[in-house]
């Protein structure tokens, strides 16, 4: 086993999670993208300060061994709690909450440039936000949500499908970006359903200067994450593309590990850095 590859898309498999996401008439999927991937490094960062901070003050090293799949389980304590105490088995129910009514993503009007794939978000967890959700849609003349088998969060969640029925027919006369900032106004959470290019227009990931350029030898100008993190101290910095791959591995063997001449030579002579 140690020379078959493991990918994030098989680990978000074995830790449960292709299991839960889905439409309930559908198949399962994975989630987004390598999943565990994604997960893991937050938690090497912590390990591996903690390991630092451990050498500091004793002088000793430490052996960090991380599963990403151990890792990823971590996010899976309710689901796993559940199954666990109250025998319930996990199932596919699209993008509804077990505590929010209604929980989903809804179509909007055409954007201007005519793309039709345009959507809303919106999460109500409380008595209040259902209010104002309400009050928002009967001022546009929708007055099928003050029925009274959607008064409160139990009867909402009996008659899920016949509520996002209504909504979904709200939604789709509005633009999604004006719907958003009159429900966020309101109280109501809700954010657009952006793709890849819409990112670059996200007005809150202009303000944090989410996006850096660099040019790469290769592929030429292309847009990076810059940091999540915006550190007073300690700001953090692109300043370079991906590195080619072997690219830094002389300076790595020479200045970082300190091997001589002859020591670099009799690797690169055996093929070893190839």
């Amino acid at each position: 086993m140690q020379t078959q590859p493991g990918f994030g898309a098989v680990l978000s498999s074995l830790a449960g999670y292709t299991n839960i996401i889905g439409w309930p008439d559908r198949g399962p999927v994975n989630p987004y993208g390598a999943y565990t991937d994604f997960v893991c490094p937050k938690f090497a960062v912590a390990a591996i300060l903690a390991a630092v901070d451990r050498q500091r003050a004793t002088g000793r090293g430490t052996h960090l061994d991380m599963s990403q799949l151990e890792t990823s389980l971590h996010f899976g304590g309710p689901m796993l709690l559940d199954a666990d105490v109250n025998g319930r088995e996990p199932e596919l129910v699209g993008n509804r909450h077990p505590a929010a009514s209604p929980h989903g993503a809804y179509p909007c009007a055409p954007d201007t440039s005519g793309e039709t794939d345009r959507w809303i978000t919106i999460a109500v967890f409380t008595d209040d936000q259902w209010a104002a959700l309400r009050d928002e849609m009967s001022a546009d003349g929708v007055t099928d949500a003050q029925s009274g088998e959607f008064r409160t969060f139990r009867v909402r969640k009996a008659h899920e499908d016949k509520l996002d029925g209504i909504i979904a027919g709200w939604t789709a006369n509005h633009d999604r970006h004006e719907l958003m900032r009159r429900l966020q106004a309101a109280g109501v959470p809700a954010g657009v359903v952006n793709d890849t290019c819409d990112l670059f227009e996200d007005a809150q990931l202009q303000h944090r200067s989410h996006f850096t350029w660099l040019d790469h030898p290769e592929m030429g100008p292309y847009a990076t994450d810059y940091t999540e993190s915006h550190l007073s101290a300690t700001p953090g910095r692109l300043d370079r593309p991906a590195p080619l791959l072997g690219q830094d591995t002389e300076y790595a063997l020479r200045e970082i590990i300190g091997l001589s001449e002859s020591e670099f030579r009799e690797l690169e002579e055996a093929g070893a850095l190839e």
